[in-house]
């Protein structure tokens, strides 16, 4: 499995220390930008939530700008 290496934040919306952290793992496919346009939605009912969209550190055969989280034989 791959380490993670980055990924887009979005700051819980209520003042201080956030009390959670959601943590958001795309699939094949898809990016860590992606997920978090979806977080978007949901941080108004979680204000004290932190959301994290984490990208794989794997680059994706034949896709220059793909990452992934394992190696697939045969992908």
């Amino acid at each position: 499995m791959a380490a993670i290496v980055e990924g887009p934040l979005i700051a819980a919306l209520s003042c201080g220390k956030p009390v959670y952290l959601v943590v958001l793992l795309h699939g094949h496919d898809s990016d860590g930008q992606t997920l978090i346009n979806h977080a978007l939605n949901w941080a108004p009912t979680m204000p004290k939530a932190e959301f994290f969209a984490a990208e794989p550190g794997l680059a994706r055969d034949g896709v220059p700008s793909g990452r992934q989280w394992f190696r697939h034989g045969g992908h």
